[in-house]
């Protein structure tokens, strides 16, 4: 079963890249190879066509009502209801399903589902309300750094066909909604998933020790449901037998838990997480009345299969990783072994940190070891007692569940507070093929050799893992981060980064989300030198987020933060100074953006930086009269190969004379796809393309890296996967 499990993936992952005429000779000469095999092997390649020919319909179907790629708003209006509800900062975020188009633009007439911010906090949402909904749609299209999350592949699996925010709402009708009374906010979002329901210094905890997994709605929380479930459904079917011949107890339970597990995951919001979830625990039940000596094994093969066939693209998704390897290592270690009851606390915890640790780090995640002593006790305190708990308060809703969940509670935290206190044995970001060999090594010799050979090679695994650093990988790069700025040099293990991106009012951060993964993916888990150039949200925002992702070394920044600490730059020296061997930088000041009155964009910190003996130029949101002082104080010192474009391409930077001055071969310009300012304007554009000026956006080419040749490469071109928006 486990072969013709690869042959689906395979037949899943060959339809999200290659069109259907162009799979055929393929399948026609790996089924000529499969002739001189077995029927397994013929089986297996039949069966993977077969899936790649369900998935590339699937796919077309999706892609045929997706908002079509273009660069203006769309206004809609149409009928519609509200299938998930998910708070945020500053307000909610709503997933509608259309159920009349009433009006829209000619790139939105076949949407089926959208995704709406409702931009306000005063207006509450619930899922199963109906309305007439008046939004503003944009593109979905997302931020191209070739980070593991694709964002746009994230939104085709979940059936999101436009992006957009919510204008008017009328007609609305009510719709019953589960509300947990509780003088804990994070009850409430433990039992349906608000992560409003959490503080953001919870959330980042859970996130440092490894424990987010239990506080998001997923397989955990059903299972429990699906216990309640059971014995509602014994009960029934208890009943019944007063009044009805019915014998097959599973004809009754089985309706009554599945009903159970379907009724609250709605009321969760059925996002990926709960479908991957009710697929299992539906394929559990039915092999639990139905049929008997299966093995988990098998069941865990099939659960995997179902959901590619359900929906291809959910491999795009970091849970379906951490469930399927999590619960396959499981059954493979323990099947048909006794534990003692000691084992049973820490056992499985350790056997899982080590078979998602290579899937963890794919994802760039931060992992340690410690993250298993804070699970050890975490889960079996959460599954066991906090969420069990928190599932009764929901239904009963009693003061005395609440005072022992407010005790529970402060155990939960306290323990997260104390492990994370004194954190130890990070791991770095190894190569990922290099650790799961790894980790089969290490899983043979947990198996079969004696319990010294098997403690000293996990000491030597757990040593190495902790103290090697891979080589990072050099570049100087601008990160695509929308309507905002964020430029990384990494030369020798050392790094400059300057500017964060933005800040969202939802709570999304760029720093945390792309500039602090783009860190880890380059073999850093710290910045030496960081530059903020002034305080706008576009380029100050992600500062936060990136501290939670990396460490972060010296600071500077053009104008003092509110919350951060860090140097001004008109009070830095301003001579070159060394990071490394190969990453020189300076800071060039004139005396006018020191002025009381100087505007935040001319108050923004210019950086020279010489990184491999290649000069460039960052200058902020500066504007024409700090370019010209700029001009008149250094002169031919401001010459750069590489000239990072101000204020985005704005006509109110970037003069034909500091233009000469620079004198760069290319420009590079950090804008959003689309942005509403129509940045770069056309005169910049036209001016630095007839000073014979290479020019480079994010909006149309994503991330930009320079290798130490000088070799730009960008997401432009290449083979892109068929939901890339384009």
């Amino acid at each position: 079963m486990s072969f013709i499990s690869i042959a689906v993936f395979a037949g899943t992952v060959l339809a999200s890249f290659v069109k259907p005429m162009m799979a055929v000779p393929v399948y026609a000469a790996l089924y000529g190879l499969a002739r001189r095999g077995g029927l397994l092997l013929r089986a297996a390649v039949v069966g993977s066509m077969l899936v790649f020919m369900s998935a590339s319909l699937w796919l077309q179907e999706r892609s045929e009502s997706r908002m079509s790629l273009t660069r203006s708003v769309c206004p809609a209006v149409f009928n519609g209801q509200i299938e998930a509800v998910q708070d945020t900062a500053s307000g909610q975020r709503l997933d509608i399903r259309v159920i009349e188009l009433k009006r829209a633009c000619p790139e939105a007439s076949r949407i089926k589902k959208v995704r709406v911010s409702s931009g306000s906090s005063a207006d509450r949402f619930s899922a199963g309300q109906v309305g007439v909904f008046s939004v503003r749609l944009r593109s979905p299209r997302g931020f191209r750094n070739r980070l593991p999350f694709d964002y746009e592949g994230y939104l085709m699996a979940a059936g999101i066909d436009a992006l957009g925010s919510l204008r008017k709402v009328e007609d609305l009708t009510a719709a019953p909604e589960m509300n947990v009374r509780s003088v804990n906010p994070w009850v409430s979002g433990l039992v349906f998933g608000r992560a409003s329901g959490f503080t953001d210094s919870q959330w980042a905890l859970a996130r440092e020790t490894g424990t987010l997994h239990l506080l998001v709605v997923s397989g955990l929380h059903l299972s429990l449901v699906a216990i309640v479930g059971f014995v509602v459904g014994i009960v029934v079917h208890r009943l019944l037998l007063i009044i009805l011949p019915v014998t097959e107890q599973g004809w009754v339970v089985l309706p009554v838990m599945m009903l159970s597990v379907l009724v609250y995951g709605m009321q969760a919001g059925l996002g990926l997480s709960l479908q991957r979830g009710l697929v299992m625990i539906a394929l559990a039940m039915l092999l639990l009345f139905r049929v008997q000596r299966i093995s988990a094994g098998f069941t865990v093969a099939v659960a995997w299969s179902v959901l590619l066939l359900v929906n291809p693209l959910i491999w795009l998704n970091a849970g379906f990783w951490y469930s399927f390897v999590a619960v396959a290592a499981l059954v493979l270690y323990f099947s048909g072994r006794k534990n003692t009851r000691t084992e049973g606390l820490w056992l499985p915890q350790w056997v899982v940190f080590w078979a998602v640790l290579p899937v963890s780090l794919f994802w760039l995640q931060t992992v340690s070891f410690s993250n298993v002593l804070a699970n050890v006790v975490a889960v079996p305190l959460v599954s066991l007692l906090i969420l069990p708990l928190a599932l009764f308060q929901s239904v009963l809703q009693m003061g005395v569940s609440d005072q022992v969940l407010t005790s529970l509670g402060g155990m939960y935290w306290s323990w997260l507070v104390l492990v994370d206190g004194f954190r130890f044995g990070d791991v770095a970001m190894v190569a990922v093929g290099g650790l799961a060999a790894l980790v089969a090594v290490l899983a043979c010799l947990q198996a079969g050799y004696p319990g010294v050979v098997r403690m000293t090679v996990l000491v030597l695994c757990m040593s190495g893992l902790a103290l090697f650093r891979p080589a990072s990988e050099d570049q100087a790069s601008m990160l695509d981060v929308g309507q905002g700025l964020a430029v990384m040099f990494v030369a020798d293990g050392k790094s400059l980064v300057y500017d964060t991106g933005a800040r969202y009012r939802s709570g999304f951060s760029l720093g945390r989300s792309v500039l602090g993964p783009a860190l880890l993916k380059s073999g850093l888990s710290s910045v030496d030198v960081m530059v903020v150039s002034h305080e706008d949200n576009d380029h100050s925002g992600g500062m936060p987020g990136l501290r939670e992702v990396v460490s972060v070394g010296e600071t500077y920044a053009g104008q003092a933060i509110d919350g951060e600490s860090m140097r001004l730059c008109e009070q830095a020296h301003q001579q070159w100074r060394s990071i490394s061997a190969n990453l020189v930088w300076r800071i060039l000041r004139v005396s006018m953006q020191n002025s009381a009155g100087v505007d935040d964009n001319n108050a923004s910190c210019v950086v020279q930086v010489d990184w491999y003996g290649r000069r460039f130029l960052l200058t902020g949101d500066i504007g024409v009269e700090v370019e010209q002082a700029l001009v008149a104080r250094y002169g031919e010192e401001l010459a750069s190969q590489v000239l990072v474009v101000a204020h985005h391409g704005s006509r109110s930077s970037t003069s034909l004379s500091f233009l000469r001055a620079v004198g760069p071969a290319e420009a590079w310009v950090s804008a959003g796809f689309a942005n509403r300012f129509g940045h770069p304007h056309p005169e910049v554009v036209n001016l630095l393309l007839n000073e014979g000026i290479v020019l480079r956006n994010t909006a149309e080419v994503g991330r930009m890296v320079m290798d130490r040749a000088g070799v730009v490469t960008t997401d432009e071109g290449g083979l892109k996967p068929r939901w890339v928006n384009q």
